[in-house]
């Protein structure tokens, strides 16, 4: 696979820190603790890692391109098919965001999946791919991102099959990304220009 990243190191600030404690504090009581398309299984919070990533999302918007929220970009309902938006030239594009915490920064040649059960590959939306450390929640890692077909052209991990290279079960059906797949994320205005 051709590596065509960059990855973009972004630091989030006070406010964001505090808005994802909100946020989590809002979807646990609203749907439980640790539910969602999978469950750590452990005594944590699986909606916060998502919205630290959406929030570092958001965060490359409004430094890089200027964007205002919530003119321009912002975060969609909660439970809802995606996970924030972005206005250009008047028309609303929707964005997946995957996130995912990490002990030491991913390799290009590391997998990451993406739930098989939410039918992104046929949303006609990119998918945008957070990683961050365990150890520093504000220190976020943009990798890139890909597009809905080509998501759908990855092989399928079952649930309980291994990730390539490691010994960490899949907890549910996911498609089968790598990192060198994901595009640099300056290119992806162009993207939803181009749609």
């Amino acid at each position: 696979m051709k590596d065509n990243r960059n990855p973009l190191i972004l630091k989030l600030n006070d406010d964001d820190l505090k808005r994802v404690e909100e946020l989590d504090k809002k979807q646990s009581d609203r749907f439980g603790h640790d539910r969602g398309y999978f469950t750590l299984g452990r005594d944590e919070s699986s909606h916060k890692i998502g919205f630290i990533g959406e929030l570092g999302v958001l965060r490359f918007f409004k430094q890089e391109y200027k964007l205002r929220e919530p003119e321009d970009i912002g975060q969609e309902n909660m439970g809802g098919k995606f996970d924030a938006h972005i206005v250009l030239n008047g028309f609303n594009h929707f964005l997946h965001i995957k996130t995912g915490r990490w002990n030491n920064w991913p390799t290009d040649d590391m997998a990451f999946g993406v739930h098989f059960a939410q039918k992104i590959e046929r949303s006609n939306s990119p998918i945008i791919l957070v990683s961050f450390l365990k150890n520093d929640e504000s220190l976020i890692r943009i990798e890139g991102f890909i597009t809905d077909d080509e998501l759908g052209k990855c092989k399928l991990i079952k649930k309980g099959e291994l990730f390539p290279n490691t010994r960490y079960p899949s907890r549910t059906d996911n498609w089968l990304t790598y990192f060198n797949q994901y595009k640099d994320i300056k290119g992806i205005i162009e993207y939803l220009k181009s749609k």
